[in-house]
């Protein structure tokens, strides 16, 4: 059984013929080629043989998505032929521990003298589980043909290189961990001159002010916005002339009004109701004064 990444392809020989299968068929005597059958039975559930490949003339039979990752099975093929077959032959099969995985994708990235990694296969990962990696990445030339000073990391699917050396070409290597997993080709990595260590205090104040400032800026904005459109759009009522001379504090006219012929106590109620007393006992004295008259 060859498999990689969950693609099972089983390999078998041509057994001995001593003599080839012959068919009658209108007095003529016509030799037939052997056909083989494939079935495959759960070593857990034990159920009923299913069958994989039938009458095929091929020496192998692919299992692609057939088989649980971590699970077990028996596998059994024979030639067939008109009215003949061959004894069953089995073998056994667990994904888990003869399947291969890989070569891990990987992707580079990082600045300065920091390199991060990001690995993945080329199937659905759920279908695995949660995996480990082996991690190595050597000093080398650019094309990875020359290495040196190799270090190796047990690591997930994504991890972070520090204190790498500046100015340095590294070759990234990694494979899941396992028996006979494939290691993956040789991805070149170049770092850079390190960052000065007063670098990244001045980002954090410098980003800090400028974010205070945009702040600062927008609520400066939105607070003149506001006092611009409350008086582009006075409310619907304002007091008569005859009484906004009474107003002492700017605004109260648009703020607590009345009109001209309403009642007093409307009036008093409503100036009582936002605060302004002051204005409702004017309001009052002269209603007053306007009947005497």
């Amino acid at each position: 059984m060859d498999s990689l990444n969950f693609k099972h392809i089983l390999h078998w020989q041509q057994g001995r013929i001593e003599n080839s299968t012959t068919v009658q068929s209108n007095n003529t005597t016509v030799s037939e080629r052997p056909t083989y059958r494939v079935e495959s039975i759960s070593s857990y559930k034990k159920d009923k043989w299913v069958p994989q490949c039938e009458r095929t003339s091929f020496m192998n039979c692919s299992f692609i998505d057939t088989f649980a990752w971590f699970s077990s099975y028996t596998i059994r093929v024979r030639a067939e032929a008109t009215g003949h077959f061959s004894d069953w032959i089995n073998t056994t099969f667990a994904p888990y521990i003869n399947g291969r995985l890989g070569p891990p994708h990987i992707i580079l990235g990082g600045w300065g003298i920091s390199m991060s990694v990001s690995l993945s296969l080329p199937q659905i990962k759920d279908s695995y589980g949660k995996l480990e990696y082996m991690l190595k990445w050597c000093q080398a030339s650019l094309n990875c043909t020359q290495m040196e000073q190799c270090e190796e990391r047990q690591t997930s699917e994504s991890t972070t290189l520090n204190n790498l050396r500046a100015n340095t070409d590294y070759c990234v290597m990694a494979w899941v961990i396992g028996s006979n997993n494939p290691i993956s080709d040789g991805v070149p990595f170049h770092t850079s001159t390190a960052l000065p260590q007063w670098v990244v205090p001045l980002v954090v104040i410098v980003s800090a002010i400028i974010s205070f400032t945009l702040f600062a800026a927008c609520w400066l904005v939105g607070h003149l916005s506001f006092r611009t459109l409350r008086y582009i759009f006075p409310p619907d009522h304002p007091l008569p002339n005859t009484l906004s001379g009474l107003t002492s504090q700017k605004g109260k006219e648009t703020i607590c009004s009345a009109g001209w012929n309403e009642p007093v106590s409307l009036v008093q109620e409503h100036c009582n109701h936002n605060g302004y007393k002051s204005l409702a006992s004017s309001v009052t004295n002269l209603n007053t004064n306007s009947r005497s008259a």
